[in-house]
């Protein structure tokens, strides 16, 4: 406890001194070794040796399963409602989680709704029964949410540009929270822009690179299922269906069967830069295959 509190005194000051996120850094500082067991890093290794044959022992990756799946304060979901920006950081504190598996695959399940992530693993075993041919994707470089919003930064500068004259000379045609992501975007500085397509570029070629391995990325349309009419619109709802839009790749959602009472839950198909024809083809099938 003492060595995570003088992390996070250090981390603060770094952070305010860089001009970074301090809270960010301090929940990180705070966060970082609670997945060690008793003994510190010595307990870890002989845990891990233990544990061989279980897929071993990692700290960050515990710290991870703690966060996400562990503890359950929350009657509507697992885990303590972290952002992915804490959860990544998290994973990364002293490099990339690369195992244990087990670990990677629960906190990607962790970013979805419970209803989304039960949907999509059975339209996985399904598909898997008829066709087994099954490879997952690395996107190193895509970061859900930072992707989302350099891309929304960069459109909001774009349309600032584009309607400066009638934001100045007809603001009242503008809504106000219109206004206020015209004028956000209006003011972004220069080196906000090229970080934000340095993003979004990163992102989208890493989305292709992948494409070059494999034929077809299946994946959720949305990391929630379908919101009511008089709901506001997730923030996050675009997370994963940005992704082709970055790459430039042809993309498509189908219904993935739910069980009955439940609210629709996309699953999204997205193919190489020039496939558009053989990915409606495709997507044909899965549909009929998983819906039969």
């Amino acid at each position: 406890l003492t060595h995570s509190l003088e992390v996070a005194q250090i981390g603060r000051v770094l952070a305010r001194a860089l001009r970074l996120d301090e809270d960010l850094t301090e929940a990180l500082c705070l966060a970082h070794d609670i997945g060690h067991p008793p003994f510190g890093h010595a307990g870890e290794k002989a845990l891990s040796a233990a544990m061989v044959e279980a897929g071993g022992y990692d700290h960050n990756a515990h710290s991870l399963r703690t966060l996400a799946r562990l503890e359950c304060p929350y009657p509507a979901h697992d885990g303590l409602n972290l952002t992915f920006e804490t959860l990544e950081g998290l994973a990364k504190h002293n490099g990339p989680v690369a195992s244990p598996n087990w670990a990677l695959s629960e906190i990607d399940a962790a970013l979805l709704t419970p209803a989304v992530a039960s949907a999509y693993q059975q339209a996985l075993k399904q598909m898997q029964q008829w066709q087994p041919m099954r490879h997952v994707a690395e996107l190193p470089d895509w970061n859900p949410g930072a992707a989302r919003r350099a891309a929304l930064l960069l459109i909001e500068h774009e349309a600032a540009e584009r309607w400066m004259f009638d934001l100045s000379h007809h603001r009242q045609a503008f809504s106000e929270p219109l206004i206020k992501m015209l004028e956000f975007g209006r003011n972004a500085s220069t080196d906000q822009l090229d970080k934000a397509r340095v993003v979004v570029a990163k992102a989208g070629q890493a989305l292709r690179n992948a494409l070059t391995r494999i034929d077809l990325i299946v994946a959720p349309t949305t990391p929630q299922n379908a919101f009511r009419f008089d709901e506001p619109p997730p923030a996050n709802q675009a997370d994963f269906t940005a992704l082709a839009n970055f790459a430039g790749c042809p993309s498509i959602s189908i219904p993935c069967p739910v069980p009955a009472g439940v609210l629709p839950v996309g699953l999204q198909l997205i193919s190489r830069p020039g496939t558009d024809n053989w990915l409606i083809d495709i997507a044909g099938i899965i549909e009929h295959q998983l819906t039969k």
